[in-house]
């Protein structure tokens, strides 16, 4: 092991490397070898798996999110809006179902429509 290992392997080297990953992952090359690895990965059979615990998860949630008084034609609603969603945007939920903070319902009235950029951008984060 040389001297750059040894250093990397302690905490302060640690650190030292995340920092320096995080800078790389705001540059443009760092965002596409960030998007390059997450597709290999998620083709990998072990990504399919932890992309569908995820999935499973997100759909888990929503379901515990319907109110019980909820309507039926309320939730033909829902799915219209989903159906109507414009070509590149994606539905969001303002308040989100799993926050940190604040835990929104899946109700008419906590969608919009945002851009796929200004969705990922947002998260799960209450803005």
């Amino acid at each position: 092991m040389d001297k750059y290992q040894r250093y990397r392997s302690t905490e302060k080297g640690k650190i030292t490397n995340r920092k320096a990953s995080a800078k790389y992952d705001k540059t443009e090359r760092g965002r596409k070898s960030k998007k390059l690895r997450n597709k290999r990965y998620f083709a990998t059979d072990r990504g399919k798996v932890v992309n569908r615990a995820k999935t499973a998860k997100y759909d888990a949630a929503k379901i515990q999110r319907v109110p019980i008084w909820m309507s039926n034609e309320e939730l033909k609603r829902i799915q219209f809006f989903y159906a109507k969603c414009p070509k590149g945007c994606d539905v969001d939920h303002i308040v989100p179902l799993q926050g940190k903070n604040v835990s929104g319902l899946h109700v008419l009235s906590n969608l919009q429509y945002l851009t796929k950029e200004e969705n990922g951008r947002k998260a799960n984060k209450f803005s």
